[in-house]
């Protein structure tokens, strides 16, 4: 494996909080990330794999995914919806702590702004002559993550995920949030600012609904078009 694994800006959840200090600033500004060990605790963790792992999900996700193919012809499975909803996926993407294979990244690349990317299969790339370029002055690194644990990046960071050629599934939960100064000006497939409510981290562990994808606004893969899904009956 190819790149360093020591990473900087580690930090660790401890109880019910996570105090922002100048330190973890500083850190953010200046690597493009931080990592925050046991975001999520061990329960928190079984309920997310209960919930994606329950046959009933398993048809709603494969009912509304999109299949999206590299330039070397592998494929990865992803189905987008608008908005966490009140399922527990929901309560982790809105509880006051935040939890997001093993990430890679280049560090310090979020400094050099907005990069063009292009098509290559059906995964958007970075413009390939800049990013060797980048490569050659900043360090990849790799984000060894446990279960529970978070990377919080900054929306210009340079990123991937590597290929899984083992025989195990591989779950990426990600959370996107967007200020309402940064609105989209024009009609989009995602949606327009609406308020995000968000749940105390007690509301993880409490929340019994796995089933339950009603207020999450999938999208249709052929088009792109938001819509409702017909409530099911929570378990």
């Amino acid at each position: 494996m190819s790149g360093e694994c020591d990473l900087f800006g580690v930090y660790q959840f401890n109880g019910d909080t996570f105090q922002v200090t100048p330190e973890v600033k500083t850190d953010f500004e200046k690597y493009g990330y931080i990592v925050i060990r046991n975001v999520l605790d061990a329960t928190e963790v079984e309920k997310l794999i209960k919930e994606f792992e329950d046959p009933s999900t398993s048809e709603l996700l494969n009912n509304n995914q999109v299949q999206v193919s590299d330039c070397q012809g592998r494929e990865a499975k992803l189905t987008i919806w608008g908005h966490p909803g009140n399922d527990v996926s929901g309560m982790v993407s809105r509880s006051e702590k935040v939890a997001g294979t093993c990430q890679q990244i280049i560090e310090g690349s979020h400094k050099c702004g907005r990069l063009d990317h292009k098509l290559e299969g059906q995964l958007t790339v970075s413009d390939p002559s800049r990013l060797d370029k980048i490569m050659d002055r900043f360090p990849m690194k790799y984000c060894l993550l446990n279960p529970g644990d978070a990377l919080f990046f900054h929306c210009n960071l340079l990123h991937c995920s590597g290929q899984n050629s083992s025989a195990n599934r591989r779950w990426a939960l990600l959370t996107a949030y967007n200020t309402v100064s940064n609105q989209s000006c024009k009609p989009h497939h995602h949606p327009q600012y609406q308020r995000l409510e968000k749940v105390p981290n007690t509301a993880i562990k409490s929340c019994d609904k796995f089933t339950d994808f009603a207020d999450k606004r999938i999208l249709v893969p052929k088009t792109l078009d938001s819509k409702q899904v017909i409530p099911k009956k929570t378990t």
